[in-house]
């Protein structure tokens, strides 16, 4: 008896959606492998070498969201294939309307491109809010959520496929079909320009900066301006800024000086984005 259904459903993840050949397993055009093949791979492995084919049946039913599907001595996973040959699906009408989470850094291009496949055969689109969240926070902790128009995209040609309960499938989805429903607020409008006159707000301030940038909402972009000129005659020198963050999601534009004590750094914001050179 299998004791850990998670470690197991990883590996059959693995050999059923993104690598059959290292399993010796050749996948029909639905994806589908006889159960006894699969099984004859799995127990080559020290850790399953006493895996049954009931084994493999209650890992399915023991959990709730359903990503495999048993029939006549037969298994298939039903979504998340990036096998070099694509998975043959039947069409089916889709609910009037689903769903996609995604991280902020990847919203404009979608809002540009569209919903397209990257890594796997289909989008992948939920049946309802709650599922897009969860998915979305794989990438970003609060995601962005889109609507799908799949009514409108079905009667327009787009196909839909159905994975489980929660999920659908599409080869892409044409962005006049998108639009945002959740998209978490900046804290832009709560933050303000501050003198750094210490290493320890110098540090706070950086790490923020470094942490929104990782999350996808704001932007590292270069430096193209100096933030103050001073010449006399002929003689002309330029101050610039160590960083500019643009704010991907309100636009602002923030400019970081680094300190170099006794000299403050500082903080300066365009709410804008319009850049303005600094004045004494």
């Amino acid at each position: 008896m299998i004791s850990d259904y998670t470690e197991l459903s990883k590996e059959i993840s693995y050999a059923l959606r993104h690598a059959p050949e290292e399993y010796g397993l050749a996948l029909d055009e639905q994806g589908w492998v006889p159960v006894e093949a699969l099984l004859g791979a799995l127990k080559k492995r020290e850790n399953y070498s006493a895996l049954t084919a009931q084994d493999i049946a209650d890992m399915i039913q023991n959990f709730e969201k359903k990503r495999y599907e048993l029939a006549g001595g037969w298994i298939r996973a039903l979504y998340g294939h990036s096998t070099e040959g694509k998975i043959k699906k039947a069409a089916v009408r889709p609910p009037d309307v689903l769903y996609h989470g995604t991280a902020h850094k990847f919203l404009q291009k979608i809002l540009e491109q569209g919903l397209i496949p990257k890594g796997r055969q289909y989008v992948h689109l939920s049946q309802d809010q709650e599922t897009a969240i969860t998915v979305g926070k794989r990438r970003d902790s609060d995601p962005v959520i889109l609507r799908v128009d799949a009514a409108a995209a079905w009667n327009d040609g787009v196909r839909f496929y159905h994975g489980n309960e929660t999920i659908w499938l599409a080869d892409s989805v044409p962005p006049k079909y998108i639009r945002v429903v959740q998209k978490l607020d900046c804290e832009c409008a709560k933050r303000y320009e501050a003198k750094i006159d210490s290493w320890a707000l110098f540090e706070e301030i950086k790490t923020y900066f470094e942490e929104q940038v990782s999350l996808g909402r704001y932007e590292d972009i270069p430096v193209k301006k100096p933030y103050y000129i001073w010449q006399s005659g002929k003689e002309k020198m330029e101050w610039n800024a160590d960083k500019w963050y643009k704010c991907k999601i309100c636009g602002c534009l923030w400019e970081l000086v680094y300190p170099d004590f006794p000299a403050d750094g500082e903080v300066r914001k365009f709410a804008d984005g319009v850049y303005k050179e600094k004045g004494y």
